[in-house]
Protein backbone atom coordinates (compact mmCIF):
# COMPACT_ATOMS: atom_id res chain seq x y z
CA UNK A 1 0.00 0.00 0.00
CA UNK A 2 1.54 3.36 -0.89
CA UNK A 3 2.02 6.31 1.46
CA UNK A 4 -0.75 8.25 -0.51
CA UNK A 5 -3.06 5.49 0.08
CA UNK A 6 -2.68 5.11 3.49
CA UNK A 7 -2.72 8.82 4.36
CA UNK A 8 -5.95 8.87 2.45
CA UNK A 9 -7.35 5.95 4.66
CA UNK A 10 -5.92 7.24 7.99
CA UNK A 11 -7.73 11.00 7.00
CA UNK A 12 -11.79 8.69 6.11
CA UNK A 13 -11.08 7.03 9.29
CA UNK A 14 -10.28 10.56 11.12
CA UNK A 15 -13.70 11.73 9.69
CA UNK A 16 -15.67 8.95 10.21
CA UNK A 17 -14.87 9.10 13.87
CA UNK A 18 -15.60 12.45 14.38
CA UNK A 19 -19.08 12.00 12.34
CA UNK A 20 -20.25 9.15 14.86
CA UNK A 21 -18.81 10.71 18.12
CA UNK A 22 -20.70 14.24 16.28
CA UNK A 23 -23.37 12.00 15.93
CA UNK A 24 -23.41 11.01 20.13
CA UNK A 25 -23.65 14.65 20.68
CA UNK A 26 -25.81 16.01 18.20
CA UNK A 27 -28.41 14.91 15.79
CA UNK A 28 -30.57 17.21 13.17
CA UNK A 29 -34.60 16.83 13.55
CA UNK A 30 -36.41 18.93 11.56
CA UNK A 31 -33.70 20.82 11.20
CA UNK A 32 -32.62 21.95 14.67
CA UNK A 33 -30.34 20.37 16.21
CA UNK A 34 -30.42 18.69 20.02
CA UNK A 35 -27.60 18.09 22.15
CA UNK A 36 -27.45 15.30 25.40
CA UNK A 37 -25.86 16.96 28.38
CA UNK A 38 -25.86 15.84 31.67
CA UNK A 39 -27.47 18.85 34.20
CA UNK A 40 -25.02 19.74 36.41
CA UNK A 41 -27.50 20.24 39.44
CA UNK A 42 -29.07 17.31 41.42
CA UNK A 43 -32.82 16.41 40.93
CA UNK A 44 -34.23 17.98 44.62
CA UNK A 45 -37.88 16.87 46.23
CA UNK A 46 -39.96 19.88 46.23
CA UNK A 47 -39.85 22.44 48.86
CA UNK A 48 -42.69 23.04 51.06
CA UNK A 49 -43.00 27.28 51.47
CA UNK A 50 -44.79 28.51 54.45
CA UNK A 51 -44.60 32.06 55.58
CA UNK A 52 -43.38 33.70 58.63
CA UNK A 53 -44.78 34.04 61.36
CA UNK A 54 -45.72 37.53 62.76
CA UNK A 55 -43.53 39.78 64.87
CA UNK A 56 -44.82 39.03 68.40
CA UNK A 57 -46.30 42.44 70.32
CA UNK A 58 -43.88 41.77 73.08
CA UNK A 59 -41.20 39.40 74.75
CA UNK A 60 -43.36 39.36 78.41
CA UNK A 61 -44.73 36.21 79.08
CA UNK A 62 -43.11 34.51 76.24
CA UNK A 63 -40.56 32.02 75.56
CA UNK A 64 -37.14 32.65 73.36
CA UNK A 65 -35.30 30.04 72.11
CA UNK A 66 -31.42 30.90 71.31
CA UNK A 67 -29.78 28.53 69.16
CA UNK A 68 -26.13 28.88 68.72
CA UNK A 69 -24.76 27.14 66.27
CA UNK A 70 -20.58 26.81 66.74
CA UNK A 71 -17.41 25.62 66.80
CA UNK A 72 -13.27 26.03 67.19
CA UNK A 73 -14.41 26.70 71.23
CA UNK A 74 -16.46 30.11 69.92
CA UNK A 75 -19.38 29.88 72.52
CA UNK A 76 -18.74 32.92 74.02
CA UNK A 77 -20.92 35.08 72.39
CA UNK A 78 -23.98 32.80 72.53
CA UNK A 79 -23.66 32.45 76.09
CA UNK A 80 -23.06 35.78 76.89
CA UNK A 81 -26.20 36.96 74.42
CA UNK A 82 -28.15 34.11 76.34
CA UNK A 83 -27.09 35.54 79.66
CA UNK A 84 -28.12 39.15 78.59
CA UNK A 85 -31.30 38.24 77.18
CA UNK A 86 -32.57 36.50 80.77
CA UNK A 87 -31.33 40.01 82.40
CA UNK A 88 -32.69 42.65 80.33
CA UNK A 89 -36.09 40.27 79.87
CA UNK A 90 -36.94 38.89 83.27
CA UNK A 91 -40.21 37.96 82.80
CA UNK A 92 -39.55 36.08 79.48
CA UNK A 93 -38.22 32.48 79.51
CA UNK A 94 -34.78 31.63 77.70
CA UNK A 95 -33.99 28.26 76.26
CA UNK A 96 -30.60 27.65 75.04
CA UNK A 97 -30.26 25.49 72.34
CA UNK A 98 -26.78 24.37 72.08
CA UNK A 99 -24.64 21.31 70.93
CA UNK A 100 -20.74 21.82 70.55
CA UNK A 101 -19.62 20.64 67.33
CA UNK A 102 -16.75 18.39 67.18
CA UNK A 103 -14.04 16.38 64.91
CA UNK A 104 -15.69 14.97 61.97
CA UNK A 105 -16.65 11.35 62.86
CA UNK A 106 -17.49 12.41 66.80
CA UNK A 107 -20.68 13.01 68.23
CA UNK A 108 -21.70 16.35 69.31
CA UNK A 109 -22.17 16.98 73.19
CA UNK A 110 -24.29 19.81 74.32
CA UNK A 111 -23.94 22.92 76.07
CA UNK A 112 -25.33 24.30 79.30
CA UNK A 113 -25.94 26.88 81.24
CA UNK A 114 -26.79 27.11 85.20
CA UNK A 115 -30.87 27.89 85.87
CA UNK A 116 -32.57 29.83 85.03
CA UNK A 117 -31.53 29.13 81.85
CA UNK A 118 -33.70 26.18 80.00
CA UNK A 119 -31.55 24.08 78.16
CA UNK A 120 -31.98 22.18 74.77
CA UNK A 121 -30.30 20.14 72.35
CA UNK A 122 -30.67 20.90 68.68
CA UNK A 123 -32.62 17.30 68.12
CA UNK A 124 -34.70 17.87 70.94
CA UNK A 125 -35.76 21.35 69.75
CA UNK A 126 -36.51 19.62 66.22
CA UNK A 127 -38.84 17.57 67.92
CA UNK A 128 -40.80 20.01 69.20
CA UNK A 129 -39.76 23.81 67.99
CA UNK A 130 -43.22 24.95 68.88
CA UNK A 131 -41.71 24.97 72.95
CA UNK A 132 -40.86 28.72 71.66
CA UNK A 133 -42.52 31.42 70.71
CA UNK A 134 -39.69 32.92 69.23
CA UNK A 135 -36.25 31.76 67.76
CA UNK A 136 -32.82 33.99 67.34
CA UNK A 137 -29.99 31.99 65.68
CA UNK A 138 -26.81 32.84 66.15
CA UNK A 139 -23.56 31.36 64.41
CA UNK A 140 -20.18 31.70 65.58
CA UNK A 141 -17.96 29.64 62.97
Amino acid sequence: MSEKTKGLLLFLTGVLALALLAGNAAYAQDGEYLFNCLHPSPQRDPIDVSSLAGRLGTLDGKTLAVCANYNNGLYEFPEKLVLELQKQLPNTKVIYVAEMLVAAGQNTYPRSLDAPIANMTFSEFMKDPSVADACVLTNAF
